[in-house]
């Protein structure tokens, strides 16, 4: 994928690992659309339940242009966080269970972009548990990105205490803390852009502690970084490992 230009590697100032840190160019979206390039994917469309019939599943849907199509499949895989899985799994096997074990932590993030540059702002800067914001980083410090833009993840104390909060209120919460943690307080401008996204299921806290989880007949499986632990990289290492499994069946 690096060859393609697709992955390339970035050292940010303030970067706080000796391993190599790889993002997806021109964004990280590049990342998951080179490794689905030649697979058949239906978007905006999300998974309502599963039934058995006939030795097969249909996999119900909903579509956001309203449309309800149902898939026959012999085989299922579910890649997504652990609740959601467990939901659409446990009707139908009970060693589903165990995503029960499993703990997630929710997390506002956020979108900023200024018209000016923030030279006091190191690439990097990690918060404290005790913080408002666990993360603040130039986005724009990415190989091939442009614009002074930067992205911030909440704790997920804080993000969990304010799970249902207005989205203004959170807008003016993160961007106070950004002020008092980068040390600029008024001195910080206010962004020409400023977007937030709640993620329900962000940080994996109790991992699963095992690569994925199938049924006895290897009709049905999970994966996810759920599984391993809270790293990006989780997640592709056991989408890899259940994929091995079943090509050797």
């Amino acid at each position: 994928m690096s060859q393609n230009g697709h992955l390339a590697q970035w050292n940010p100032e303030g970067k706080d690992s000796t391993h190599p840190w790889w993002v997806g160019q021109p964004g990280m979206s590049a990342i998951g659309k080179t490794l689905a390039r030649k697979l058949d994917v239906t978007y905006q469309t999300r998974a309502t339940h599963i039934a058995e019939q006939d030795q097969t599943y249909l996999v119900h849907t909903q579509a956001a242009d309203g449309d309800s199509p149902v898939y026959r499949v012999s085989r299922v895989v579910v890649a997504a966080p652990a609740p959601q899985a467990l939901a659409l799994l446990e009707p139908l096997d009970p060693v589903f269970a165990d995503l029960r074990t499993v703990s997630m932590a929710p997390c506002w993030s956020a979108m900023l972009a200024f018209d000016q540059p923030l030279k006091a702002v190191k690439d990097l800067t990690r918060g404290l548990d005790t913080d408002i914001l666990a993360l603040i980083a130039r986005n724009g410090s990415k190989p091939n990105r442009s614009g002074e833009t930067f992205v911030m993840h909440a704790t997920p104390q804080w993000s969990r205490t304010h799970l249902e909060t207005d989205r203004d209120a959170v807008r003016s919460a993160m961007l106070q803390a950004m002020r008092q943690q980068t040390g600029l307080a008024p001195h910080l401008p206010d962004p020409v852009h400023f977007e937030v996204h709640r993620w329900l299921y962000a940080l994996v806290e109790k991992p699963l502690h095992q690569s994925f989880l199938g049924n006895p007949q290897n009709t049905l499986f999970a994966c996810g970084d759920w599984c391993i632990g809270g790293r990006a990289e989780a997640a592709y290492q056991s989408g890899e490992a259940l994929a091995h499994h079943i090509m050797s069946l």
